[in-house]
């Protein structure tokens, strides 16, 4: 598997760990997703659990959520970012409704499949601002720069997308507060598309994920639905993902 995040998932830690099983008792059912919960917050404090050097932010949209500016470094490439704290918990129980919400004939199986994917393709972490460093392209040694928004890739001016080397500081600068010229296609924590999220009932027109067509009218709808689901059971973006993968996830095709 390719590194994802190595230091940038340092940031995470463990802190806050403590009594968030307790916090899902009245959301059956308990046993999954308190299992889930201890499992998740267990990969992350194992594998990322020192800590990093960060601060709290506040972005507007995200008014009164826990976001962390953070300075970290990957193989001698510094960068900043502002992480959206969701927490084990959270994640644990929208991956279990995720799974209840397609009809998964095994709920452990399906949340077992579910997690190992949101952990592949974020390593559990909701950047909303700043740049990302990933090892995607296996020809150059090294790591590339990404830009974010509300958990979405996106093309700024000022910052180059999947360049190596040490970005400048003005380039981080502008991955951090430029106005953003284009939403790619992918919206964390588990890559769900425009497509998905039509398909899923979405009536917004975010545009399509070919190029020239992806509106930013996505980042709001990425934004607005993790802050919908913040105390709900259910991601809706999340489960859009799993509709279109419910076979994979042991659930009828829809």
């Amino acid at each position: 598997m390719r590194k994802r995040h190595a230091s940038l998932l340092s940031l995470v830690g463990a802190a806050g760990l403590t009594g968030l099983a307790t916090e899902l008792r009245a959301d059956p059912p308990v046993d999954a997703t308190a299992q889930l919960t201890t499992d998740v917050a267990g990969r992350i404090a194992a594998r990322y659990g020192h800590p990093g050097r960060c601060r709290r932010a506040e972005r507007a949209g995200w008014e009164g959520y826990p976001l962390r500016r953070c300075r970290y470094a990957i193989g001698g490439v510094t960068a900043e970012v502002e992480l959206l704290d969701v927490g084990p918990a959270r994640i644990a129980r929208w991956i279990v409704g995720a799974c209840r919400s397609v009809g998964a004939a095994e709920l452990a199986s399906c949340a077992e499949k579910l997690r190992r994917h949101v952990e592949l393709v974020s390593s559990y972490l909701c950047p909303v601002a700043g740049v990302v460093l990933e090892d995607l392209d296996p020809t150059e040694p090294g790591v590339e720069g990404y830009a974010f928004r509300d958990g979405v890739t996106v093309k700024v001016e000022g910052f180059e997308n999947g360049k190596g080397g040490q970005p400048t500081d003005a380039a981080i600068a502008a991955a951090l507060h430029a106005p953003p010229q284009e939403a790619m296609r992918y919206a964390r924590l588990q890559s769900t598309t425009r497509e998905q999220y039509r398909k899923n009932g979405g009536t917004v027109d975010v545009g399509t994920s070919a190029a020239g067509e992806r509106k930013l009218a996505w980042l709001e709808v990425v934004r607005a639905s993790v802050r919908a689901a913040w105390d709900a059971p259910n991601n809706e973006l999340m489960v859009a993902w799993a509709r279109a993968h419910a076979q994979a996830l042991g659930a009828p095709a829809e």
